[in-house]
């Protein structure tokens, strides 16, 4: 959501925008070349649409999109917190960029499993949910903006972590 804007991402068709709280619905693709798109985030007036390995961005409500990474390896969520956009990946970890999605750096100090699902922030922590090659289930916290990760989880077992909410 922004502001008066609902926007969706979907699994081949691209992001489509609803302005009358979806009641009716219009396609946004222009500049997108990746239609399946797995996760969206808003940072003030800039959208990001997270697409495999590509992030494309759109500073006008996705009238229009410029890809602003192919370096980033299968994004599978994404999340704002303040001027920084973290991607957590399928396999790369997690990746943040603080210039509006310009340049990307990995932020996996002390994150072992890199297969990111979810991004959660709850205060001054940044939470994780991840898995190993095997299916279980990780949770990590970071406290320093994602420069150093602990594993929070311990102590009982899960499978995959596909969504935190706090």
């Amino acid at each position: 959501v922004s502001g008066n804007n609902l926007f969706v991402g979907t699994e081949g068709e691209g992001v489509f925008l609803s302005t009358n709280n979806g009641c009716s619905w219009s396609e946004i693709n222009n500049g997108i070349t990746n239609k399946m798109i797995f996760s969206l985030a808003v940072s003030g007036n800039s959208i990001f649409a997270g697409a495999g390995a590509n992030i494309f961005l759109s500073n006008n409500n996705g009238t229009t999109w410029t890809e602003v990474n192919n370096t980033v390896p299968a994004v599978n969520v994404m999340m704002v917190s303040g001027t920084n956009i973290f991607a957590g990946t399928s396999g790369g970890g997690i990746y943040l960029s603080n210039d509006n999605g310009t340049t990307w750096v990995e932020k996996n100090n002390g994150l072992t499993n890199k297969q990111v699902y979810t991004l959660n922030i709850n205060g001054n922590s940044i939470f994780a949910g991840t898995s190993d090659d095997f299916g279980e289930g990780y949770i990590y916290q970071s406290t320093d903006n994602g420069n150093n990760w602990v594993q929070v989880s311990n102590g009982f077992s899960i499978k995959r972590v596909l969504s935190l909410v706090s």
